[in-house]
């Protein structure tokens, strides 16, 4: 007897509280009167909590305006909680689902509950293109979805058979906030840039260990680069030149002029280890025309910028990925601010993203770890850092170890784990 509301067992008829007498009214108002004091416009989002679903296209809404009575379209159950945009007010309110966050009440929803409120099939291209906006967002919008997916039919069948999901989903995301038409030639060109710097700085040590097999003349301009990149004494604007086509001056050969000597190595003098050198030189290069390609556009577009970086590391190198990008003031007497990102990987410090922003006089900088020791040993020395920062009249303002879990932006490295949480400004 007491599944039934408004009836307790053995003390007869219960009259309904009033929050319950006003749902029960609710219920019964035409759809007109329902929704008459709520003001709304046509195209605004809002937050709302799913208080009742009526049948598969109708539900009781909480805005933050007000409660409404409105047609959905959707999987929704009661207490999800998503983002809705206003598609029609008369006759009837229409609203469309338009996106959600990935948290809520502190915790990740699963990528089935992400996929069933923004009612997206259950198909494997969705849970993996949930798992990657997971990583680089906040929210996921429902429409991205559908574009993303588009998108990734509109390419080449053997693109999407010779890359991993992730780099297709970075090149994709890449094009269409560029405005740049998704295209599998341009898909081709910078999907060697976004790879990362684990991907470029494998492709270097296996071609060194090819060196021993080439033929003389390419040996020894190879073992020259390679031991510039391991000594203690080279300079970091030489390390900056590494991956450019056309470095300038230098006396010695590029990267680039090298990596073509090895693939004009003719063809009778090929034995398997050639081969092997050829084709990593291959990649190398679509690397190096990938960041030059890259760069052009983002300078000519007001775009991010992308360079590697190799580094000395205890007798040998590793590789750092930089992202700069420049935010024009709003205001002609603002400085402009240029944003960055410097992603490095090593086997003794794992990998550790420090990001930040400088304008002609002051540096902010987070340094995001997975490592816990790394993130301590970081705030014993923060004063230290800070002072030896303070470089060429740059005024260090914060420095920051924070939670990475709070900072998704797309910025930063495809699938890094979220580093400790550490919160400390100085």
């Amino acid at each position: 007897m007491a599944d039934f509301p408004g009836i307790a067992e053995g003390g007869g008829i219960k009259p309904l509280n009033p929050e319950e007498r006003k749902e029960k009214d609710y219920l019964r108002l035409p759809l007109s009167q329902r929704t008459k004091d709520v003001q709304l416009r046509v195209g605004e989002i809002l937050q709302a909590t799913i208080l009742e679903v009526l049948s598969s296209q109708e539900a009781i809404v909480q805005l933050p305006t007000g409660t409404v009575h409105a047609f959905i379209h959707g999987r929704l159950k009661k207490g999800d909680v998503v983002f809705l945009k206003v598609h029609e007010i008369a006759p009837n309110l229409v609203l469309r689902i338009h996106s959600v966050s990935i948290v809520k009440n502190g915790l990740e929803l699963s990528d089935n509950e992400i996929l069933r409120i923004l009612d997206l099939p259950e198909r494997l291209f969705f849970i993996e293109l949930i798992r990657y906006l997971k990583k680089h967002r906040t929210h996921i919008h429902r429409d991205e979805g559908l574009i993303i997916e588009n998108s990734f039919t509109s390419l080449d069948d053997s693109i999407r058979k010779e890359h991993n999901s992730d780099i297709i989903l970075s090149a994709i995301m890449f094009m269409l906030e560029n405005k740049l038409p998704v295209d599998s030639r341009i898909f081709m060109k910078i999907a060697p840039v976004l790879s990362g710097n684990i991907f470029v700085l494998n492709l270097l040590k296996e071609l060194e260990q090819s060196v021993p097999q080439l033929p003389d003349a390419v040996k020894n301009n190879i073992e020259s680069f390679f031991r510039m990149l391991k000594s203690e004494s080279v300079q970091v604007n030489r390390l900056l030149e590494v991956f450019l086509i056309d470095p300038g001056n230098t006396e010695e050969k590029s990267l680039y002029e090298n990596l073509i000597s090895i693939l004009l190595i003719p063809d009778n003098e090929i034995s398997r280890e050639i081969k092997k050198a050829k084709e990593i030189s291959k990649r190398l290069v679509q690397v190096i025309e990938g960041q030059h390609f890259l760069n052009t556009f983002g300078i000519n577009n007001n775009s991010a910028l992308y360079f590697y970086l190799p580094f000395q590391n205890q007798n040998t190198y590793s590789m750092a990925k930089i992202i700069i990008r420049g935010i024009s003031a709003p205001k002609q007497s603002e400085k402009k601010i240029i944003k960055f990102s410097i992603i490095t990987a090593t086997p003794e410090l794992g990998e550790i993203i420090t990001s930040g922003d400088f304008t002609s006089g002051a540096i902010n900088i987070n340094f995001l770890t997975d490592s816990k020791d790394l993130a301590v040993l970081f705030t014993k020395h923060l004063n230290s850092l800070k002072e030896k920062l303070n470089l060429h009249n740059k005024n260090v303002q914060s420095i920051v170890v924070e939670d990475g879990k709070r900072t998704k932006s797309g910025g930063y490295e495809n699938g890094r784990q979220p580093p400790t949480n550490f919160s400390i400004v100085v």
